[in-house]
């Protein structure tokens, strides 16, 4: 009788680094703080009399619940992104995963990959994140996985996963009972 089993080997799963979160919220911050400012600047420099200054209040507070709404829909929707966005690394490809209630896949073969390299600039190699670049023949297209905490160490791994693969005669190994 012939019997099938397959390796069970545990998935990496890469995810954006924690940085590029708080970047993003930063700069978010940052431009929803200008706008506050440039929300008020003018309301007080034409409001020099007090009857000008109270009937601007109604205005003003309408304008500020706007924004925040706007401004927390857009910190909700960069930090659902993040969580839904991920990267799962297996024995033979790699899944990109999107979407929290819509999950699409992405599936690329580790068997088509020609090189593999990383890109780092100065503040992302002082925060040890990067870009991990994957080259595609087949698609006669580079993978980017963005924003990945310790590139160096990922791009180890995944060529250490593809020198694995190829020294594996099958996935599927028939024993005899």
């Amino acid at each position: 009788m012939l019997e099938k089993t397959q390796s069970q080997e545990t998935p990496i799963i890469l995810r954006q680094s924690v940085i590029c979160l708080s970047i993003r919220l930063i700069v978010l911050q940052l431009l929803f703080t200008t706008l506050y400012i440039l929300i008020l600047l003018p309301v007080n420099i034409l409001s020099l009399s007090p009857q000008i200054r109270l009937l601007s209040y109604p205005v003003i507070s309408i304008a500020f619940i706007l924004v925040l709404v706007f401004q927390l829909y857009l910190t909700l929707k960069i930090i659902l992104n993040w969580l839904g966005e991920y990267y799962i690394v297996g024995s033979r490809e790699i899944i990109f995963r999107t979407g929290i209630i819509d999950h699409k896949e992405k599936i690329y073969s580790l068997s088509h990959i020609e090189s593999i390299t990383y890109n780092q600039n100065f503040w992302e190699r002082l925060f040890n994140y990067g870009t991990i670049r994957l080259f595609n023949p087949v698609l006669k297209q580079h993978i980017h996985l963005d924003c990945i905490k310790n590139p160096g160490k990922y791009v180890r791994v995944l060529e250490q996963t593809m020198h694995d693969m190829t020294k594996r005669p099958a996935d599927i190994l028939f024993t005899r009972a």
